[in-house]
């Protein structure tokens, strides 16, 4: 806990830096959007909603024409390939941000401490393109997919991985997996992409594997 609340006060570390990347793009992208998609509908009323849950409002497929940063199998086949990472920091409303970055804040400081900020952003973006792979291999190409979670399980994975090593024990690793399973499938923060997730979890606990024990073991 000591070094867990250190870190916090410390210099900006890459889990921060995410979380605020991934902040910023919701407020970025959907705030302004949410005025012009209000404007050109001629309710302003649907201002706040709009912004809160864009994905009940039809602001996601607004947004999509004009910026395609969602993933999509039929756009990413037309070219379309940066969709693979812009997708790993569009969120579908503001329940879905805010459940994703408190698992990040948690779970991704916890593999800062162990293994350190380069291999808290390798991790991250290797099991997001992991999962977002394996989503368009599986789901429908005209379905959209967003959202930082399949990233966040690589994380998990790592992190499982390196407290068995550590104290060969699992449970506070698969704690969190359970709590995320579980909140994320009864789709509080809308339809839930489990290809992603599995994608990612895969990726970061192959991660995990491949670094060296002695590394795992090192306290940064």
């Amino acid at each position: 806990m000591s070094s867990f609340l250190k870190n916090l006060r410390g210099s900006p570390s890459p889990v921060r830096t995410l979380m605020l990347i991934n902040t910023l793009v919701y407020a970025g992208v959907f705030i302004p959007a949410s005025v012009i998609y209000a404007l050109s509908l001629g309710d302003l009323t649907t201002i706040l909603l709009s912004l809160l849950f864009p994905d009940r409002t039809g602001l996601l497929d607004f947004v999509n024409t004009y910026l395609p940063l969602m993933l999509s199998g039929a756009e990413v086949s037309r070219g379309a390939v940066w969709e693979l990472f812009t997708s790993l920091f569009m969120h579908a409303n503001i329940i879905h941000l805010g459940f994703n970055m408190v698992a990040l804040l948690y779970i991704g400081t916890a593999c800062e401490n162990y293994l350190g900020g380069r291999m808290v952003l390798t991790t991250y973006f290797a099991g997001g393109l992991a999962g977002n792979l394996l989503s368009l291999a599986l789901i429908p190409p005209t379905t959209y997919s967003l959202g930082a979670s399949g990233a966040i399980f690589s994380l998990l994975g790592l992190l499982a991985i390196t407290e068995y090593r550590r104290t060969h024990q699992l449970l506070s690793s698969l704690g969190w997996a359970i709590i995320i399973f579980v909140v994320s499938s009864v789709g509080l923060a809308g339809a839930v992409n489990m290809f992603a997730h599995f994608g990612g979890l895969a990726a970061g606990l192959l991660i995990g594997a491949a670094v060296p024990k002695h590394r795992a073991l090192h306290h940064y």
